[in-house]
């Protein structure tokens, strides 16, 4: 492949090039030249851009696809990966480990939190609500250090605000085109320019310090208090003079109670600590990870601990389960994630033993494994659940166990059984997981298959497996909406500009397209008052708005007005997005006084 330009996923080649412009608007923030008298100017002006693209023309994409971009950033030594993307349908296990292992290299991967004016603690889109140190997710702020009122928000997923709404940069039409953009797309790339710089300018940080610099050094705002991590704007200047990077306190972990037990049972512990100033409290985040499994080996654990004021340390305990499954010692491993609010010292991570109490069992011993874990109703692909069993198998079984998951037995996949006989002699036996082929546009749905304990066996761990039905339905798509300046020029003379937005698509329902507005008129003081949205009637395909100018005495010269499309889940917002009516002055200044 000819990768001179980068890489294109959807169709194994090396044309990145953006079908839309969005990826041209993103880099141009990034890293427009500046200091040229040409077009605008970006964050960074002397980064180097790695285009690599697998979303197609209609904005879809596979998270396969996205993975080969990081493997493929990661090899050419990228050291900043901006994600202007991202989807609320999905969580990939996978996409977050490819992120996860980013690390490795260095790698700051910047998200935009969405454009769903949700939070995102409670709906969260991915990639930028993944719990990964190495992940900045970014909200978008309007020029009045307003919180974008279409920005997805989270005090603890997302970590800061930018510029997003509107950002005027590079467009795809021609090297001359610039257009006004909004959106968490269009904030996210200011970030990845500041990582950018501020790695070329601290080239001896590590990822983690060149993050810690970016949100400790924000502008705190009223309209993100609360609403981010850092309660704050991106501020560079800040952040490049900023000397050290902020670490605030320092805080590690470990296991004062390193043995917990089924018997009892007995609780084992973990102490976070932290050094420096305890006047305040503090919350830790952390993640948890070992061999036993959180809420079924253990009681369940959030991701964060607090510790009060005037105290230095906090514990974690974790109180074993008493299960009658034998599965042998397990482990549960804490480790700190990072955040602006502390440093992660070391130890970062500790461990705790849960010892079993179930013994050696007397007969064999039943696991369940997904060795085909994707099904899919194209075809239809089925799913393998096997059963595998240890210890005596010259005796048939009665085997018992349960279905769960989103996916309906009998609905969703051919009807299946909940009990069936294990032949003498065999190890393993096979249950297949045969999609149907509906027309329902569902989504992915779930198969879990849990072992039931029953008479000649014992249920061991892991015994439960799941197979993931990949759903091959599409609903309708969204429309596109448009908008022109269908009358570009008014007057204070008593003449209207209007503005004519456009959808494509169905027409049979209503559909309201927020806006907003800018340029050198001011809304309701050089023309009568505007709000911030328009509604397409049913069975309509445009709607108009308005521009009544107000014919002052004012001598001002003529006058802007900009309307750019805000983004919506309703629809998408296409090209062009903005349009401008021009304001004409009826007004002249008087004629200087004649002196004799």
């Amino acid at each position: 492949m000819d990768d001179v330009h980068g890489i294109n996923t959807v169709n194994s080649s090396g044309n990145p090039n953006d079908d839309h412009g969005h990826g041209t608007h993103v880099s141009g923030t990034i890293g427009a030249v500046g200091n040229n008298t040409v077009g605008v100017v970006g964050v960074c002006w002397k980064v180097q851009i790695m285009a690599c693209k697998f979303l197609d023309s209609t904005g879809s994409g596979f998270i396969s696809d996205a993975i080969k971009c990081m493997d493929y950033a990661r090899s050419k030594g990228a050291k900043v990966i901006n994600a202007s993307w991202g989807s609320t349908s999905f969580t990939s296990q996978a996409l977050h480990d490819a992120i996860g292992s980013l690390r490795q290299a260095g790698i700051i991967f910047v998200a935009a939190a969405g454009n769903a004016a949700q939070d995102n603690g409670v709906n969260p889109i991915y990639p930028a609500s993944y719990d990964l140190d190495n992940i900045i997710s970014v909200a978008a702020t309007t020029r009045n250090d307003d919180l974008a009122v279409f920005s997805n928000y989270g005090a603890t997923t997302v970590d800061l605000g930018a510029p997003g709404d509107p950002i005027f940069s590079c467009w795809n039409g021609s090297d001359s085109d610039y257009q006004y953009f909004q959106g968490t797309s269009m904030a996210a790339p200011h970030v990845t320019g500041a990582c950018a710089l501020l790695m070329a300018h601290y080239p001896n940080d590590n990822y983690q310090q060149i993050i810690n610099r970016i949100l400790s050094n924000v502008d705190p705002l009223p309209a993100l208090a609360g609403k981010c991590v850092s309660g704050g704007r991106l501020n560079l200047l800040k952040a490049l003079s900023g000397g050290s990077p902020s670490q605030g306190p320092t805080v590690t972990v470990v296991a004062t109670d390193p043995n917990a037990s089924e018997q009892g049972p007995d609780s084992g512990t973990f102490t976070i600590s932290r050094t420096g100033d305890t006047s305040a409290a503090l919350t830790v985040n952390y993640t948890l990870g070992g061999t036993a499994q959180n809420g079924t080996d253990y009681e369940q654990l959030g991701t964060s601990v607090t510790m009060a004021a005037g105290a230095s340390s906090a514990t974690v305990t974790v109180t074993p389960i008493d299960d009658t499954q034998v599965e042998g010692n397990e482990t549960v491993v804490l480790t700190i994630s990072t955040d602006a609010a502390y440093s992660v010292g070391s130890p970062s991570s500790a461990t705790i033993t849960i010892a079993d109490n179930d013994g050696t069992p007397t007969g064999p011993v039943l696991t369940l494994e997904a060795v085909d874990p994707n099904a899919s109703e194209s075809g239809p692909d089925n799913g393998v659940i096997r059963f595998h069993r240890t210890g005596d198998t010259s005796q048939a079984i009665q085997v018992s166990w349960t279905f769960s998951g989103t996916a309906v037995n009998g609905d969703d996949y051919q009807q299946l059984p909940t009990t069936s006989p294990f032949p003498a002699g065999l190890a393993d036996a096979d249950l297949t997981i045969t999609p149907i082929d509906d027309v329902e546009v569902e989504g992915d749905e779930t198969v879990i298959v849990t072992l039931v304990a029953g008479a000649g066996y014992t249920v061991g761990s892991p015994n439960s497996a799941t197979v993931t039905i990949h759903d091959n339905d599409q609903g309708p798509s969204l429309p596109t909406v448009t908008v022109t300046a269908s009358d570009a020029n008014a007057s204070e003379s008593g003449d209207t500009g209007a503005f004519t937005i456009t959808r494509t698509g169905g027409t049979a329902s209503a559909l309201t397209v927020n806006y907003s507005l800018g340029g050198s008129a001011s809304n309701g003081s050089d023309y009568q008052q505007l709000g911030n949205s328009v509604t397409i009637a049913a069975g309509s395909s445009s709607a108009i708005v308005t521009v009544t100018p107000i014919d002052d005495s004012s001598v001002e010269g003529a006058e802007t007005v900009v309307l750019t499309l805000s983004a919506n889940s309703a629809y998408t917002v296409g090209s062009p997005n903005n349009a401008t009516v021009t304001i004409a002055d009826n007004d002249s200044a008087p004629s200087p006084p004649t002196v004799t």
